[in-house]
């Protein structure tokens, strides 16, 4: 049964990749060459968006990725909602002892193991992407794939720790943001008061949707197997232990570089500040 679904599931992320892997790199294209048609024919710009942009500026490889990162995008936005669902189920009894005692003794619910195949799916065909095309891939992405999938199969067929699973997966929130922030930075919309606000909600949300949610979760199954005799096996447990510490380390590494990189913007912000107006505008004024 849960081999099916995740079969399933796996082929529909495929089939969706494809997809939007036609609609970039067959559709749009022409989308933008009539663009460019109907400026010239109207306003008689004989500029070529497709020609100084879509040519020349994106990669081949960003072309692929593009589409890789709609089916990322639609899939944070299932996954959220499912997760948002899972863990309203259960509200009004979340607490440090439930999620120690759900780790180890949890017993899954249909709607919990939907939302689990369907984010196991998904990650199986992002995989299977990233690895033909590897090197244009970050370590901590594939590792974190790499991490997630065992530890999905293993709370799955063992219905062990599956809420504190769905718990980690509301992190998917923030990447609704994150390829909103990669679309901008493709199509050079950096600038602005949108961009500046984005990238703040971003590094506000990862904080709070994951490093702080992520570190109390992995706290439970740490104290969770310390304290519980729990039913499943010894590599299961082992499992979710060095998947928990893999998974928060790259949460951390992450945060780390979004830290670094608000500390680089508002270093130069303080600098230009305290530099004042250039001298071509002292002379003006």
């Amino acid at each position: 049964k849960h081999l099916m679904a995740l079969f399933l599931y796996t082929v529909a992320s495929l089939i969706v990749s494809y997809t939007s892997y036609l609609l970039f790199n067959n559709l749009l294209p022409k989308f933008i060459k009539y663009i460019d048609t109907l400026n010239s024919d109207l306003i008689g710009d004989k500029s070529s968006i497709y020609e100084t942009f879509w040519k020349n500026e994106i990669s081949d490889f960003e072309k692929d990725h593009h589409a890789q990162n709609i089916v990322s995008w639609l899939h944070a936005v299932v996954s959220s909602i499912l997760s948002i669902f899972c863990i309203v189920e259960v509200l009004n009894q979340v607490s440090t002892q439930f999620f120690q005692q759900e780790i180890i003794m949890g017993v899954s619910t249909p709607l919990r193991t939907a939302a689990l195949e369907v984010t196991l799916g998904y990650f199986i065909s992002d995989t299977i992407i990233f690895f033909h095309q590897f090197k244009h891939h970050e370590f901590l992405t594939v590792l974190h794939h790499l991490v997630i999938i065992p530890s999905y199969i293993a709370c799955i067929y063992y219905e062990c720790g599956t809420l504190s699973m769905i718990a980690f997966q509301t992190n998917e929130i923030t990447n609704i943001l994150l390829h909103i922030r990669y679309f901008l930075k493709q199509w050079k919309a950096t600038t602005g008061v949108f961009w500046n606000l984005l990238n703040l909600v971003f590094a506000i949300s990862f904080f709070w949707l994951r490093i702080v949610p992520d570190t109390f979760v992995f706290y439970c199954i740490i104290t969770g197997m310390l304290e519980y005799s729990s039913p499943s096996p010894l590599w299961v447990q082992t499992l979710l232990i060095v998947g928990g510490i893999l998974y928060c380390f790259v949460q951390y590494a992450w945060m780390s570089m979004i830290t670094k990189m608000f500390v680089y913007k508002l270093t130069n912000l303080y600098n230009a500040i305290m530099k004042g107006p250039t001298n071509d505008n002292k002379k003006n004024n």
